[in-house]
């Protein structure tokens, strides 16, 4: 898209800002990042302030492909060794904690060489690698921008609030929990250093396939503090305000006499409140089915551990002449030997299934399976195959149907 570049020399307004007049300071910036990206030589104490502005703006726009797809992850084999749900590693305390645990364990890469806890990003160092590793010192609700205490906007380089994040580096930087190299380091280098597991946790992977979705020497970590929350949550907790709307106006319009008695006018806010964040959600989600990829060994795992075919248990023993009231005891009796196991109904041995009831057989574990439990439940709207492909046939007809947007 056609652009205008607009450039500015913004250094004497850096050398009377509270923050970047720190810039000038004798080592306050590492050397290689004064001397060869904050001042050039070549520009002569010059800071160039750079601005493009679209021919056409389209930030409003929503666009999946530009969506950016990406953050921590951390190596499986130290994190099955330490041990942790990397799910819930969501403070910044949480993250210190574990770069020191992963220092202390003294882990090494496929070379020998010590691990460094913290690694720089997949394709190089870059400071917007903060974006993850300090989100908990975020300051700005939109572009590092918010209210102070006095109720005035302000970007975060004119408060305090900056140098939580600074300090927070600095401390990783300076108890060797990050690599010294994590802002400068070129994109092969970077590369090479995460293919070799040189770095327990890579800063950010942004969306390379290999690692995120074709390598399974990599799990994701966190999110920290994350402000907008996972998408299947915000919309989750979206539907709520939606279904909300609806109770209002079912109940507006419920009320409604014969004659209009203005009324109808407490609909706007509701239903415009509706559709905004309906589509907010579409948007979200579009981003979310585009980009998401499927474990399903893991899927299949999980669904063993809750119970979701005690049920299948107990259709078994009706079909084999069980009374339903005997078939929910029994069954009951299995849930909590498994409980008190910690273990599935289908690691269950068929000894332990004949011990709580006699009636079972060898195929129990054919009734009980998962790949049993879906393909059994064809009515509409059940999760069995048949059901879903005809669900999905309606639906693709349904779309081919509308018009073009």
């Amino acid at each position: 898209m056609p652009s205008l570049f607009v450039h500015a020399d913004v250094s004497e307004y850096m050398k009377n800002s509270e923050v970047y007049s720190k810039y000038y300071e004798d080592d306050y910036l590492p050397d290689d990042t004064k001397n060869n990206i904050v001042f050039r030589d070549d520009l002569d104490g010059v800071y160039l302030w750079q601005m493009s502005i679209d021919e056409i703006d389209r930030s409003l726009e929503y666009n999946a492909d530009e969506e950016y797809v990406g953050g921590m992850y951390i190596q499986k084999a130290i994190a099955d060794d330490l041990g942790i749900d990397t799910t819930a590693i969501n403070t910044q305390e949480d993250f210190y904690d574990l770069l020191v645990k992963i220092k202390e364990g003294g882990y090494t890469d496929d070379n020998g060489n010590a691990v460094y806890p913290l690694g720089p990003k997949y394709w190089g160092g870059s400071v917007d690698a903060l974006k993850y590793i300090a989100t908990g010192y975020d300051w700005g609700v939109s572009d590092d921008y918010n209210l102070d205490e006095n109720g005035d906007v302000k970007h975060i380089a004119e408060t305090d609030h900056v140098y939580d994040e600074i300090n927070f580096v600095r401390k990783l930087l300076d108890e060797d929990l990050m690599n010294p190299e994590f802002f400068t380091m070129d994109s092969t280098r970077a590369e090479e250093v995460s293919k070799n597991h040189n770095s327990a946790i890579i800063a950010d992977v942004h969306n390379y396939e290999e690692i995120v979705y074709s390598s399974e020497d990599w799990i994701p970590l966190g999110p920290l503090n994350d402000i907008s929350g996972d998408n299947k949550e915000v919309v989750r907790g979206k539907s709520g305000r939606v279904f909300g709307h609806l109770m209002g106006l079912l109940t507006t319009m419920k009320g409604i006499p014969l004659a209009y008695n203005k009324d109808m006018q407490e609909d706007k806010e509701l239903v415009f409140d509706a559709i905004d964040t309906t589509k907010g959600c579409l948007a979200l989600f579009t981003g979310m089915l585009k980009t998401m990829r499927f474990n399903n060994a893991r899927m299949e795992e999980s669904a063993k551990h809750g119970f979701t075919n005690a049920t299948d248990a107990a259709d078994y023993l009706v079909n084999h002449n069980v009374p339903f009231r005997d078939a929910h005891g029994i069954v009951g009796r299995l849930v909590l030997y498994c409980i008190e196991k910690n273990i599935a109904l289908d690691d269950m041995s068929l000894e332990e299934f004949k011990a709580i009831s006699p009636v079972f057989e060898e195929d129990i574990y054919e009734a009980i399976s998962m790949k049993t439990c879906v393909d059994m439940r064809n009515t509409i709207g059940a999760p069995g195959k048949n059901a879903m492909e005809a669900v999905i046939r309606a639906e693709r007809q349904y779309l081919k149907e509308q018009p073009a947007l």
